[in-house]
């Protein structure tokens, strides 16, 4: 033989040549070359053994049922006549090679399956850490607070400081605990919406207007006029721009502006929230919005949270047919961007 090809492809049209083998001396096939293709196509079309009188011969490879590939053998220089023994033994190499190709692609399976299972380990035990941490905090201080009322003689005032103390730590901990609730009931798609007309520059305004001020953040709004409503549920959307906000505050530790800007973009809404915080490394930018993700550095390290706001972020923008994504300079700050479509207008 002068050459061998091997196609693979899941449809005729689509055959490239998965590999090559060729003769002493004989070049390879250019890459804008097609080589045997059209007795390539011809064999998985027809899902038979093809030959051609100039020295070509084709067969097809299947794998459960399905034609996926092609063997094809090349005589060039001259006219090659094949023989009944030629095409069997054709066919049964491309019966041990759909053997090969097969076992190559379960082990790439497992490969992969492999490696999801070595990620899902390495996120359950992150956040068993990061749980396991963020729960210690606050009932730590429920637990020394509550030992103080029990076994102390206190004053009116300092039962009423202790006992707020234990219930800022326990909304908090209802807090975590919600967030995971509510990241569960929107993967597995049992979390309900309710669909209406939706102006997000007033959730917006609403939003900056109840975040407590500290003497170190200026909330800043920018807000279009001009944008009109999307469809979408009002206490979903207010839970989005409540935990970009949050997030703002909470990775700009040394203060700053954080600026809401909202404004029309084509068919959608376009909402932002940029800070001057710690920022976020170009390795993160994706890895933010994943379940319990938190990207570990000197800078972050005495930061609170579960990983679980963003992540909810993502789930609720995507089920309103929208985006969320995040543009950021380490040591500068970072801005969440989200669109999401705009309702029909009315005909008049």
């Amino acid at each position: 033989m002068s050459r061998a090809l091997v196609y693979a492809g899941d449809t005729p049209q689509s055959l490239t040549v998965l590999n090559e083998w060729r003769a002493h001396g004989l070049a390879a096939l250019p890459a804008a070359s097609d080589g045997g293709l059209p007795l390539a196509i011809a064999a998985a079309q027809e899902a038979r053994t093809m030959r051609d009188p100039i020295g070509g011969l084709a067969t097809p490879i299947r794998m459960g049922g399905q034609v996926f590939g092609v063997l094809l053998f090349q005589q060039l220089g001259g006219r090659r006549g094949w023989t009944s023994g030629d095409v069997s033994l054709v066919e049964s190499v491309a019966s041990e090679l759909r053997l090969a190709l097969e076992t190559a692609r379960l082990f790439h399976q497992q490969q992969d399956v492999v490696a999801e299972l070595d990620r899902l380990n390495a996120a359950k035990s992150d956040f068993v850490s990061i749980v396991s941490h963020e729960f210690r905090t606050p009932l730590t201080g429920i637990r020394g607070f509550s030992e103080l009322l029990r076994d102390d003689e206190l004053s009116t005032a300092e039962v009423r400081e202790y006992a707020g103390a234990i219930n800022t730590d326990a909304q908090r901990l209802t807090r975590m605990v919600n967030q995971m609730l509510d990241l569960d009931r929107l993967e597995s798609g049992r979390a309900t919406i309710e669909l209406g007309p939706v102006d997000l520059n007033a959730i917006t305004a609403a939003v900056a207007g109840l975040r407590p001020t500290t003497p170190l953040h200026q909330i800043v709004l920018d807000l279009d006029p001009a944008l009109g409503p999307v469809t979408g549920d009002r206490d979903q959307l207010t839970q989005v721009m409540v935990n970009l906000l949050n997030n703002a505050v909470k990775y700009s530790p040394d203060g700053g502006e954080i600026a809401l800007t909202s404004r029309p973009a084509g068919s959608n809404a376009h909402v932002s929230v940029a800070d001057h915080g710690i920022g976020i490394p170009v390795s993160g930018l994706e890895t933010v919005f994943e379940r319990y993700a938190r990207i570990g550095s000197e800078a972050t390290r005495f930061i609170q949270g579960t990983g679980l706001g963003l992540p909810i972020v993502r789930q609720i923008v995507t089920m309103h047919g929208g985006r969320v994504w995040v543009e950021s300079t380490l040591g500068h700050g970072s801005t969440f961007q989200l669109t999401i479509p705009l309702a029909p207008r009315s005909g008049v």
